[in-house]
């Protein structure tokens, strides 16, 4: 018979030659980046994990760690009956379409809309990914609760006065600069959202998220952040719509902060045989900030504004395929803050063929434009640019890519 544990285990080493003075005496420990992972499995009931990491030029092998255990009740199909999943340590998630809470990298087009939500644990290596506390979901019917508690402490740089200027996400903690603000922030949270289905396909969902500080943030740089969150509490609130209508997949959702912050953004996909189209709209009012989630496909770095977009891709039985896409991002403010016209634009067209057993050639032309500042706060440029690219994929077990590519300017002037 099958025994009941599974468990897993991975182990990562890596050294480089270059050392910055900074960082203390060269040592064997510090010398060396490490991250390792244990996770165990009991049947389908309980998943558990612990990992430990540090970067090279940190001394302790455990500068980094988290942990996680979760409890499934029952099972999400046992009818009628309630599937209830409690869990306590390191935990991330994604609500609705990410306006109030979202975990991975930069938005995507290609991830909207969301299918799902989820609160899931967090056994990796990013530092300030994720939240400490419990989490639990428990759905009965056509009805879903899920609730997270977290106190977290936080990497941040602190002022004069004793307040926060800027929370840290890199995790580094190798200079006195960066031990002296290690878990310098404590951030208390709570959560709840509440979904219910009125009729097969369609989901409804209601969620509120409250962040209480301590040191209070008083970001520096009035210019620069000066639409940038001030306090110590703050108060999210948001409902969000998820249907599908034969091959169309459609979503939206709008948040609102206790700061006077706003936010929404729909999204549609339309998948029939080999073609597949997306497009979507947001808007993020410049004051919106949410620590676990906000943005959207094409602001980066705390920038808000409003974006659309669009992308269509046909895939041939016979392996060919092309496809285009376009985006337009309008700022009436410059990104962190400062008060000048910031937009942008991009546009492309690509296809792909194979040329052979396991060869692929994919040809490919993006254009980009964009508005910005040139140094002076008070003057702007306008710039466009070409890219055209080739690239050779040759597949197989150990695929080896050629590419090509050649860029031109095709404007620049004030």
């Amino acid at each position: 018979a099958a025994l009941p544990f599974s468990w897993e285990v991975r182990l990562r080493a890596k050294a480089q030659e270059r050392w910055d003075d900074a960082w203390g005496e060269r040592a064997l420990a510090s010398a060396a980046g490490t991250f390792a992972r244990l996770r165990l499995q009991y049947e389908d009931r309980l998943d558990a994990s612990l990992a430990l990491e540090k970067d090279v030029g940190e001394a302790g092998f455990s500068d980094h760690t988290a942990f996680a255990a979760v409890w499934h009740a029952r099972h999400a199909d046992s009818g009628d009956a309630p599937a209830l999943s409690v869990g306590i340590g390191d935990f991330i998630g994604s609500w609705g379409q990410g306006l109030m809470l979202r975990s991975g990298g930069f938005p995507s087009e290609t991830s909207y809309p969301r299918p799902r939500d989820s609160v899931r644990r967090y056994d990796g290596a990013g530092e300030s990914s994720a939240r400490r506390g419990l989490f639990a979901t428990a759905s009965r019917g056509r009805a879903t609760v899920r609730v997270l508690v977290a106190r977290t402490a936080l990497d941040a740089a602190t002022g004069d006065d004793g307040l926060v200027t800027s929370i840290r996400s890199t995790g580094y903690h190798r200079t006195e600069g960066e031990k002296s603000g290690m878990s310098a922030l404590d951030e208390s949270l709570g959560g709840a959202r509440v979904s219910v289905e009125p009729a097969d396909d369609v989901e409804i969902s209601a969620s509120l998220l409250r962040v209480a500080y301590s040191p209070g943030l008083a970001p520096d740089e009035p210019v620069r952040k000066h639409f940038a969150f001030t306090g110590d509490e703050l108060t999210l609130g948001g409902c969000d719509v998820r249907a599908a209508i034969g091959d169309l997949d459609v979503a939206c959702e709008v948040a609102g902060t206790s700061s006077g912050g706003t936010a929404a953004l729909a999204a549609a996909r339309l998948s029939r045989r080999s073609a597949r189209m997306r497009a979507g709209v947001a808007h993020l009012s410049r004051d919106y900030w949410s620590p676990l989630g906000g943005g959207a496909p094409g602001f980066s770095g705390g920038s808000n504004g409003a974006v659309g977009w669009a992308a269509a891709e046909y895939r041939a039985r016979t392996g060919w395929r092309i496809w285009g896409s376009a985006r337009v991002t309008g700022r009436p403010w410059r990104s962190y803050g400062s008060e000048l016209p910031n937009g942008s634009s991009s546009a492309g067209i690509g296809c792909e063929v194979r040329v052979g057993d396991g060869l692929r050639l994919a040809v490919e032309s993006t254009y980009r434009s964009r508005v910005d500042s040139v140094g002076d706060p008070t003057r702007t440029r306008a710039s466009a640019d070409r890219r055209i690219r080739a690239t050779l994929h040759t597949g197989g077990p150990s695929p080896v890519v050629l590419s090509v590519w050649r860029n031109s300017s095709l404007s620049d002037g004030l």
